[in-house]
């Protein structure tokens, strides 16, 4: 089992993975240490507040001192679908603080996001290997970090790797960022601000 520490990026190292390995991530992240099987590959993280992942939690309070597990729970199937290919996926509850567009009063709301991502290493990237596994077409990054480039609509479901290493940070950042509504309402009957009328 492999956990993160507080602020710590989340990081898969590639030659622990097997075929077929699970993550987990904040309330299953503890369930997991207790159930795990000899048999099995995991990788828990309790504590997502990474350096890329943090700024986002704290606009959603969820980054507060107190753990997170009340607020986001996850379990994803990770598979080594090729040589140097992974496919991660699986459903990521979590419990966001949003302010109501109608009475701008904070709340939160129960939210299930759709998780997928395919990780590919960066140096062994190939039309063909992509196509292989569905993607239809993939925009292989720059060389050098700070070099702006156009994605493409599947480069939102593809990651690429280097250095042996997975991080998940941003493919979890993505997941979580699309997945929240566009005008939140505290409930769908919200009267908006109200206003009090002079006798």
């Amino acid at each position: 089992m492999t956990s993160s520490q507080s602020l710590g990026r989340l990081a898969l190292p590639v030659r622990r993975i097997h075929r077929d390995s699970t993550v987990f991530l904040g309330k299953s992240a503890q369930e997991a240490q207790s159930t795990q099987k000899s048999d099995q590959t995991i990788f828990s993280f309790e504590n997502i507040a990474s350096p890329w992942i943090l700024p986002f939690l704290e606009e959603i309070g969820l980054a507060s001192p107190e753990p997170l597990t009340p607020y986001l729970d996850a379990k994803l199937s990770l598979t080594e679908e090729d040589s140097l290919v992974f496919r991660i996926r699986g459903d990521i509850v979590f419990c966001p603080e949003m302010e109501c567009v109608r009475c701008l009063e904070r709340y939160r709301q129960e939210i299930r996001a759709s998780c997928h991502g395919i990780f590919m290493c960066e140096k062994s990237f190939s039309q063909g290997k992509q196509q292989q596994h569905g993607v239809k077409g993939y925009t292989p990054p720059p060389s050098d970090d700070t070099e702006e480039y156009a994605l493409s609509a599947d480069d939102l479901e593809v990651y690429y790797y280097r250095n042996q290493t997975i991080y998940l940070d941003e493919l979890i950042l993505d997941t979580l960022q699309l997945s929240l509504p566009d005008f939140p309402l505290c409930k769908e009957d919200c009267p908006g601000i109200l206003i009090e009328k002079d006798s």
